[in-house]
């Protein structure tokens, strides 16, 4: 048996979308900000950047499963689990 999966190879794509659409608005205010250096907004974008998913995901493990519900799965480009085929 051999097991064939596509869709994985995207988890990584999806991922980096997913930050950079966290990462949006802060990054829009922070480079709007004329009061404060360029060092200092690099330095804010790519912290925020490094923590925004872990910091996320503590907060939606803390969730319980009654304070939340599913609203929409997103099929992201063929994510799946993959499945045995026999040749």
């Amino acid at each position: 048996m051999i097991g064939l999966e596509a869709g994985q190879s995207a988890f990584g794509d999806v991922y980096a979308w997913f930050s950079r659409l966290l990462m949006w608005p802060l990054t829009e205010v922070v480079l709007e900000m004329s009061w404060l250096d360029e060092k200092s907004k690099e330095r804010i974008l790519n912290e925020t950047a490094e923590t925004m998913i872990s910091v996320l995901s503590k907060q939606a493990e803390a969730l319980h499963n009654e304070d939340s519900a599913l609203v929409a799965l997103d099929w992201l480009n063929g994510r799946r689990l993959p499945t045995p085929t026999r040749l």
